[in-house]
């Protein structure tokens, strides 16, 4: 009996560490899209919905994080994201909002590349550098 409960514990606790990734992986590909689509807003000049949108990268970035946040870096040393993601938060997502309720184009299209590659850097840092984003200034439309 004892054996079994080992068993069942140790399984519980595989199918809860895989549904936590699983919801990290779903929010952080809801970050990227939602950053995409703020930067297809503000190219039309839609800034509400690009706020809206800016936000909602935001927001699903930080669940993502809280999901998990602590985790296991290239190095094979624990990584904490929360501090990653508060300068995130207060620095170019704070950025990217200023430049949309503003309605400035340049700095909104400066911002966006800019919060990629932090991306890219946190998922360098985690060993996870293979993690594509949707680039959004590759269009799908070739007049845009």
């Amino acid at each position: 009996m004892k054996i079994f409960s080992l068993r069942l514990t140790a399984l519980t606790t595989i199918v809860l560490l895989a549904a936590c990734t699983t919801l990290t992986q779903r929010q952080m590909k809801q970050a990227d899209a939602a950053l995409v689509a703020s930067w297809q807003k503000s190219r039309q000049h839609d800034w509400d919905a690009s706020l809206q949108a800016a936000r909602q990268s935001a927001e699903h970035l930080r669940q993502g994080v809280e999901a998990r946040p602590v985790r296991r870096g290239a190095s094979g040393a624990d990584v904490d994201l929360r501090p990653l993601l508060a300068a995130l938060g207060a620095g170019l997502f704070r950025q990217l909002e200023t430049a949309l309720r503003a309605q400035d184009h340049l700095a909104a299209e400066a911002a966006y590349p800019i919060i990629q590659a932090q991306c890219t850097a946190c998922h360098a840092v985690l060993g996870k550098s293979t993690i594509p984003l949707a680039q959004p200034g590759a269009s799908k439309n070739a007049g845009e």
